[in-house]
């Protein structure tokens, strides 16, 4: 038996081993779609980034990478999991309500990431910080976001504590906020149909989800996409 925990501090897979844990799966099939994303970007900045796990990844293909946190815990691990990793990262402690551009003012970034962030905003907060994303892009950057909705989905029939922080919102309000703030393209998909168990059999539950993640590729493109029912979250993706 491996039991499922809440304390994992990097779940990134380490270079050519398989993914052991659920997050470590989830992770690393959420940045097949990031990477795609960002496939000819450089500059790219992961906002609320905890471990900053997409922004590792980001770094393993040679991409500059910035881990961006307000709590110094955060920035610390950040960091620990680049050194760890023989990575090379920046790592700045800022609130995503006030974004800093850089040195002389000038460091516009290509890409701006970040999973389940949006969510721990109150109203005002996350439209602002929408917002000062679409401030500190170039022209043609892009915002990446995996939101976590508050509904119904397998995942909340699954699991025995939800410990996401969840907003009441739909895609759809994002959209609107992205277009308000001036993003000229924007759209959504629901992402992820596995749940996150809390299961005393974690590495046999990632083996089935890896299987059934094999069986989807064989008719779909990104196995992730999911539907409003069956999924965790949803992809946001806005360009300026």
């Amino acid at each position: 038996m491996d039991d499922f925990h809440w304390g994992e501090c990097c779940i990134v897979v380490p270079f050519m081993e398989e993914s052991r844990t659920q997050r470590q799966f989830f992770f690393q099939k959420y940045y097949a779609a990031f990477k795609k994303l960002g496939d000819k970007r450089q500059k790219i900045t992961e906002v609320g980034c905890g471990r900053c796990t997409i922004g590792q990844y980001f770094a393993r293909d040679g991409k500059d990478v910035e881990c961006m946190d307000i709590s110094q815990y955060a920035v610390d691990l950040a960091r620990k999991n680049f050194k760890d990793a023989g990575l090379h990262g920046t790592f700045v402690r800022a609130d995503v309500l006030h974004l800093p551009l850089g040195k002389y003012q000038r460091k516009y970034r290509d890409m701006i990431v970040s999973v389940g962030l949006i969510e721990h905003l109150e109203t005002g907060e996350w439209q602002n910080c929408i917002k000062e994303c679409y401030r500190i892009l170039r022209p043609g950057g892009m915002l990446a976001f995996i939101n976590v909705p508050k509904k119904f989905s397998i995942q909340t029939f699954f699991q025995k504590h939800d410990h996401y922080h969840r907003e009441k919102l739909i895609p759809e309000d994002y959209v609107r906020v992205c277009k308000e703030a001036g993003f000229r393209v924007v759209d959504f998909f629901y992402i992820n149909p596995f749940p996150l168990l809390e299961t005393r059999y974690e590495k046999f539950w990632t083996r089935i989800y890896k299987t059934i993640y094999w069986i989807r590729s064989l008719w779909m493109e990104y196995p992730m996409r999911g539907s409003k029912l069956f999924s965790q979250a949803h992809f946001l993706v806005a360009i300026k």
